[in-house]
């Protein structure tokens, strides 16, 4: 037992813990064969399946899928929740009539024993002997403790895998976040409390100086004085009223030793009722500035030029 149970323990992925099934649960209880069945709404599905020699393909495959209305001790396990142990060919035969055919040629004991999952039958291990067993109360208990032992292996593998395909997907979707957020000059803030996170690419846009924006009044010492209390004002008042939040202004990236011209827009969030905090983005609009400012530039002569052209001349 104590080997078994220290394989389990070693066992992280899905594929480990069959295959502890497989050579150390399977060898522990002598049996001839060894398969799980996972428990679907309507049908129990085999996950994992090593047959005895004896057991035709044919036989194989007909109980890939077992309805969990059937008449078999898997599907009975399924719907009550306690197991089931078979001592011999005969024993079957009288109990489930339906079967007293369809299995190997050479089974004769055979053990259903269910992997629970809180108060749900999450898998039913399945296992068959080519020869009678009496199933007596210590050969029963041993082999519940060894189900109990693979189930909760079989659980936490589950878990683990969840976890690391969840956070898989979370990396790709923020690695696709990041290349837009680069391509558009942008990054995404979020506050809660006084404490400001920034996205992955912030120094790219907003240089070095966000290793020390912590919070959102670190940052206020690099935006422009002249642009720092309207932008201040214009966030207190998103905050007060839970409106949108916008704010322009200039922030000073050492780095680059050049002002930038900044664009937010933000969100207020709440949770029943109470204030969460605020999302947004931060753009990079220096190049549309510097393009309005251009534009602007080249059009005061022409408009200079405009306005002389309609004085009236002298008397």
């Amino acid at each position: 037992m104590q080997a078994v149970t220290a394989r389990f323990a070693e066992a992280q992925s899905l594929a480990e813990v069959r295959q502890v099934m497989v050579e150390e649960l399977g060898a522990a209880l002598q049996a001839d064969a060894i398969g799980l069945r996972r428990v679907a709404n309507t049908e129990l599905i085999w996950e994992t399946v090593v047959p005895d020699a004896q057991m035709s393909e044919e036989l194989s495959s007909r109980f890939l899928h077992i309805p969990r209305a059937a008449a078999h001790p898997a599907a009975e396990v399924a719907r009550s929740g306690r197991p089931i142990f078979i001592a011999d060919a005969a024993a079957l035969a009288a109990r489930y009539p339906n079967l007293a055919t369809a299995t190997s040629a050479q089974a004769e004991a055979q053990a259903h024993l269910p992997f629970r999952r809180s108060d749900t039958i999450a898998s039913v291990l399945s296992v068959s002997f080519t020869h009678a067993r009496t199933w007596d109360e210590a050969e029963q208990t041993f082999a519940m403790a060894l189900a109990d032992r693979a189930a909760i292996a079989y659980e936490r593998a589950q878990l683990l895998e969840a976890e690391q395909t969840a956070r898989q997907r979370l990396e790709e979707t923020a690695s696709v976040l990041n290349q837009a957020l680069d391509a558009a000059h942008m990054v995404a803030w979020d506050t809660i409390a006084d404490r400001l996170t920034l996205s992955t690419n912030a120094a790219a846009v907003l240089g070095s100086a966000v290793a020390r924006m912590h919070t959102p009044a670190a940052g206020a010492v690099d935006i422009h004085p002249d642009d720092e209390r309207d932008k201040r004002e214009r966030f207190r008042h998103a905050l007060r009223d839970g409106s949108d939040y916008h704010a322009v202004y200039r922030f000073y990236n050492h780095d680059r030793k050049q002002w930038l011209w900044l664009e937010d827009h933000g969100r207020v969030r709440y949770e029943g009722g109470d204030l969460r905090g605020v999302s947004g983005v931060t753009q990079d609009i220096t190049a549309r500035k510097e393009a309005e400012e251009a534009l602007r530039a080249a059009a005061a002569p022409l408009s200079s030029r405009r306005a002389s052209s309609i004085q009236p001349s002298p008397p």
